[in-house]
């Protein structure tokens, strides 16, 4: 049964780097000094993007009594000394992202990482996306809903023809959804792993919730960006978020878009 999926994507914030407390201390410990720091270490992920900032210039004793919001901001930031927030990993469950979407996606190699629902593996959950601006067209979404679900129909078809005699095992199934999928919609629906470093997701928000970018891929950006910002919001202190009155998804852009 192929399901039609009218809204956006979802995004799971699984795990995020930590720092390591007794580690830390250790380390401390063996080079001899004290971090003076008006925050906790907790388990905020951007106190390793503190550590990575301040090891660079053996800066422990902050004489200016920076908080790790004020630092980050004023010395990495503001300083375009990027490399060190790609030190801080977020990993995501997404569901429902059009493959299409992925495609564009993917294209961000550099300090992200990627593993999708397998079309040659698995048909279990067959769903298609809706495209942004057809979601609210009743007509538009009725022709949408049918060719999708006569593609579901040839689909099948194209499985049960393309069998052999000579596969055997898991060969069998996959030998079928193999030659079957290259019928599958571009907005054929699917979940994965995302993960990507600090770095990363500026770039990534950056670009991809900018009013040119393709809606369905902004849409995705925009949950990513909520999702951070929810353990580390100050990775996004230079952000502004404006909505765009034509989609109705928000834009983010940086005043160092650099970094």
């Amino acid at each position: 049964m192929v399901h039609i999926i009218q809204q956006r994507p979802s995004v799971f914030l699984v795990g995020y780097t930590q720092p390591v407390h007794g580690e830390v201390a250790r380390y401390m410990a063996h080079r001899g000094v004290e971090w003076n720091s008006p925050d906790h270490i907790t388990n905020d992920p951007l106190a390793v993007v503190e550590m990575a900032g301040r090891v660079c210039y053996h800066s422990w004793h902050n004489p200016a009594n920076k908080t790790r919001e004020e630092y980050i901001k004023t010395s990495i930031i503001e300083q375009e000394h990027g490399s060190v927030l790609e030190h801080v990993w977020f990993n995501m469950l997404v569901a429902d992202l059009p493959r299409s979407a992925q495609l564009e996606l993917v294209r961000h190699g550099e300090g992200t990482g990627f593993s999708f629902e397998s079309q040659r593996f698995t048909d279990t959950h067959l769903r298609f996306v809706v495209p942004p601006r057809l979601r609210g067209d009743a007509d538009a979404v009725a022709i949408f809903t049918e060719a999708a679900k006569l593609s579901e129909v040839y689909y099948r078809m194209l499985q049960e023809m393309s069998g052999s005699d000579s596969d055997t095992g898991t060969l069998t199934r996959k030998r079928k959804k193999e030659a079957a999928r290259a019928l599958l919609l571009g907005s054929a629906g699917s979940d994965g792993m995302v993960s990507m470093n600090g770095r990363a997701a500026r770039h990534i928000i950056n670009l991809r919730t900018n009013e040119h970018a393709d809606l369905s891929i902004r849409e995705f950006a925009w949950e990513v960006y909520k999702s951070i910002h929810g353990v580390a919001p100050t990775l996004f202190s230079d952000a502004t978020v404006k909505y765009d009155t034509a989609d109705a998804i928000p834009v983010v852009s940086f005043e160092h878009p650099k970094v």
